[in-house]
């Protein structure tokens, strides 16, 4: 409630303005809550994008701040924009660039070249470049920062920002643009000189602050590049074995390092081979009072863990559990646990490892977990809760939804009595608490029960009320997202969008609020989520436009990237830009292919999306559509068995493109897989299922089962469309219209037909091939009325030959206008006109051979027709 919160800062402030010179002692110093107050202000205008009043705000912080009272009017300005731009970047990177550079003209305008705020201003600017990716821009303003904050290293006076850490910090900002940019040279330079500047490391030789870059950038390489992060990782070991005493303890940081990249690559013998050399080093300097770059006992401990994670993989668990209490020994936090307690803690963080690789191992030692500390401590002991939530996270990956239920429940139990617990555990109680409750939401997202989700979150909403206090934002935020995804889910887009808006308001107030976290991963997460609600809309414009934005946002190799990239790619695909889709899923499948992101079964989603995208680009496509298909069906019948939302998908795009390549009765083999599987849950999918199904045997002429399944597809599509106004109902409709002319109900197929053109008139452009498609229908169905039905068979006709003359003519993408011409050559010859009919299916026959493959039955079946009329005609 912003404008309440201002309303009482307002009056806040002009109570204080009348004791700003009190001498009386107060509970709090007046002067500090009356820039307090303007600063809140200010915080709400940003949030609101009220820029103005934001500036004239800062103004009146900036007079009232003995530091910066002395600063000229036109200075104050500039450190308004500052200010501003530092608060919006993580919201807005544009609009932050934006106030960053009006500081910077105006202090280039008033202050001279080389005074230390212009160095600031482009330490920043360079900073938002980087963020957007314009490298060499960022770097040109950061190497200008470098050259004033050179003027100012011996300064005595007291500024706004370190220098000498600004200036080691831009060397460092240099540093990592090279090394994006593969300049390794420049890169180590720059980092050497980092390194001469820091009072840390200044006094190392420059053998040692060689090696010392190596190794910096050995490990920013080691999730992005693996091969080139060993190869520096390498080079640093080499030097400082060369120039220091064999037990030197960054030896030991190096073979850690060499250790993990070696785990990485999958070379597991040699990874335990360094991280044993790394364990001899540290027990050398458990004891050292020394403070090294890294806290030794700690890396010594974690050296234990990460052998003993490698022996988890390679299936040695006694050896394992042997490696992992060694640890907890060694670990302040859990030396003082009973052996028993260390035991069960063991088999418990074993389970935490093996849940991403081996569900049924994980969820093994999780129970073993349990089983101990049930026998050894309180029922509500905290441990009991992560045991409890641990093997419920690994029954819902099962899919035992009922199980998962059952653990989640115990948990939160058993975290209801610790929530205001000072003590600390190995995981934060309240984050805990909110995950099970956001999990089970989710859970029952997956099993497709909305509104049970819905109701979920909004009676947790109310409990977190009543126990937390705004430290617990984020979960809110969660739970609007949730809330979100289910009215998307339930077609209620402006409820979604309004739920996510909601999501977005909470993060962007986090982000006023926060110094060191930019909530950049949540708010792209929830903005792709509400474009995905743009795209249910069949906005697309709109959802590519904030799509891109959330690109721009995002630094590269980010988490959020890859769906957002996926995003974009649906959004070209509605917009029937194939190649554009095409060319942002292979990014996707590109990080997969590079190592930067390791989630196969995103690989696999966008080899299915390629797949499909292929089935609309024509016959010369379509055995490549299969092949993609294929290859995401292997990937997720092998990794992700229980992912049947996305095998159902490969499994129906698979008979789609069957279909379109004429092979009916393996489309409906696959089409079926599709059917049973999306059965498990009442959703519109079925309704695809049935309505291809029913095609399919439609050209089989088993007009039967088409009619069948035909009407299942319809009462499926009325349960869950709101608005029955929808293209695929209109196509429905035609097919069913078609169904019963083959079974000569006429009757019948003339209101399905006139049903199906009302709705297509009403969301349809007037030259479109489905509107032609259904003039032709209802003109053969006319054809086959009585006498005084001519005059509106002559309209229909006339309708569907107009506008398929204008399809051609405008070059649009008119595959499927055959079968057309082939219903104006069947009602001509219903006519007993002879002569044309035989000209439109010879029509016919030339466009379905221009989209079908050489073997398609169609191509035979007209072939045939067109053989079987007689030579003369009556022309009516």
């Amino acid at each position: 409630m912003l404008e309440a919160a201002v309303e009482h800062y307002k009056k806040a402030i002009e109570i204080y303005e009348e004791h700003l010179v009190d001498k009386e002692e107060y509970q709090f110093n007046v002067k500090e809550l009356h820039s307090q107050c303007h600063s809140n202000i200010v915080k709400i205008y940003g949030i609101q994008n009220n820029s103005d009043d934001a500036f004239q705000f800062r103004m009146k912080i900036l007079n009232l701040d003995r530091k910066m009272s002395h600063l000229t009017k036109k200075e104050k300005e500039a450190q308004c924009y500052f200010d501003i731009g530092s608060e919006i970047l993580c919201t807005d990177l544009n609009k932050g660039l934006k106030f960053y550079k009006k500081s910077l003209e105006i202090r280039q305008k008033i202050l001279p070249v080389d005074h230390v705020t212009i160095g600031f201003s482009h330490q920043f600017i360079g900073f938002a470049y980087e963020s957007k990716c314009m490298l060499d821009t960022a770097l040109e303003h950061y190497k200008k920062a470098i050259e004033i904050y050179e003027k100012h290293l011996f300064d005595k006076e007291e500024y706004q920002l370190n220098v000498k850490q600004a200036y080691s910090t831009c060397h460092l900002n240099v540093a990592r643009i090279y090394q994006n940019q593969n300049n390794y040279d420049d890169a180590v330079q720059f980092r050497i000189k980092a390194l001469s500047i820091d009072e840390k490391t200044c006094h190392l030789t420059d053998k040692e602050k060689e090696a010392q870059a190596y190794f910096d950038i050995g490990e920013e390489l080691l999730c992005k590049d693996l091969n080139k992060a060993f190869e520096f990782s390498k080079k640093s070991l080499e030097i400082r074995q060369q120039i220091l005493p064999v037990n030197h303890v960054t030896i030991g940081f190096s073979h850690q390092d060499m250790g993990a990249a070696y785990e990485n690559k999958g070379m597991l013998d040699a990874a335990v081979e360094h991280y044993k050399k790394a364990i001899e080093i540290y027990e050398k300097h458990v004891f050292d009072k020394e403070e090294y770059q890294f806290n030794v006992k700690e890396l010594y401990s974690q050296c234990h863990v990460n052998i003993a994670r490698i022996n988890s993989r390679q299936n040695k668990y006694d050896d394992a559990v042997e490696l992992r209490m060694k640890a907890l020994n060694i670990d302040k936090k859990t030396s003082q646990l009973t052996a028993k307690e260390k035991e069960a803690q063991c088999y418990f963080d074993i389970g935490e490892e093996l849940y991403a690789i081996d569900i049924d191992r994980a969820l093994e030692f999780s129970k073993k977990s349990l089983e101990i500390r049930q026998q050894i401590l309180p029922a509500d002991h905290a441990t009991i809760g992560f045991s409890h939530q641990d093997i419920g996270a690994a029954y819902e990956k099962k899919r035992m939804f009922d199980a998962a239920l059952e653990y989640y429940k115990k948990a939160i139990e058993i975290y209801e009595k610790h929530l205001l617990d000072t003590e600390k555990y190995q995981f934060n109680i309240k984050g805990c608490f909110i995950q099970c409750h956001s999990n089970i939401a989710r859970m029952y997202q997956n099993q497709c029960n909305y509104d049970k989700s819905t109701e979920f979150c909004i009676a947790v909403i109310k409990k977190m009320e009543s126990i937390f206090s705004t430290d617990n934002n984020s979960f809110l935020a969660e739970c609007y997202r949730i809330i979100g995804f289910n009215y998307h889910r339930k077609l209620q887009y402006d409820l979604s969008i309004e739920f996510y808006q909601k999501c977005l308001n909470i993060y962007e107030a986090l982000v006023q609020n926060s110094i060191v976290y930019d909530y950049k991963t949540e708010i792209s997460s929830c903005l792709i989520d509400l474009n995905c609600v743009y795209m249910g809309k069949q906005e697309y414009d709109c959802a590519l436009n904030g799509l891109e934005k959330v690109k721009q946002m995002l630094p590269d190799n980010h988490i959020n990237l890859d769906p957002c990239y996926f995003n974009i790619g649906l959004c070209y695909q509605h917009l029937k830009k194939y190649e554009k889709a095409i060319e942002n899923f292979n990014l996707r499948i590109e990080n997969f292919e590079k190592n930067l992101s390791t989630n196969r079964e995103i690989y696999a989603l966008s080899l299915l999306n390629i797949g499909m995208c292929c089935s609309y680009m024509g016959k010369t496509r379509y055995a490549s559509g299969i092949n993609y298909t294929l290859k995401a069906i292997e990937i997720y019948e092998q990794y992700f068995p229980d992912n049947k939302n996305d095998i159902a998908q490969c499994y129906f795009t698979y008979g789609f493109i069957l279909t379109k390549q004429g092979q009916y009765d393996q489309a409906i083999n696959a089409l079926q897989k599709s059917l049973d599987i999306r059965l498990i849950a009442d959703t519109i999918d079925i309704a695809f299922c049935y309505a291809n199904l029913s095609y399919n045997f439609y050209k089989n002429c088993e007009y039967q089962q088409a009619l069948s399944l035909a009407e299942q597809a319809l009462k499926t599509y009325e349960k869950h469309l709101p608005n029955l106004v929808n293209e695929n109902i209109g196509l429905l409709l035609n097919n069913i219209a078609m169904i019963l002319f083959k079974w000569n109900k006429y009757g019948q197929a003339l209101e399905y037909a006139t049903r199906s053109l009302q709705i297509k008139d009403q969301i349809l452009p007037s030259i479109h091939l489905q509107k032609a498609e259904s003039h032709s229908t209802l003109a053969l169905i006319y054809s086959k009325q009585q006498i005084q039905q001519d005059e509106k068979y002559n309209e229909h006709r006339l309708k569907a030959l107009e506008i398929s003359k204008q399809l051609i003519a405008n070059g649009e993408k008119i595959e499927g206008i055959g079968f057309i011409f082939e219903n104006i050559g069947e009602l001509y010859v219903n006519k007993n006109n002879l002569k044309k009919g035989r000209k439109y299916y010879k029509k016919a026959l030339k466009y379905v051979k221009k989209h079908q493959l050489d073997d398609d039955p169609d191509i035979q079946r007209l072939q045939k027709i067109i053989d079987g009329l007689p030579q003369s005609s009556t022309t009516k």
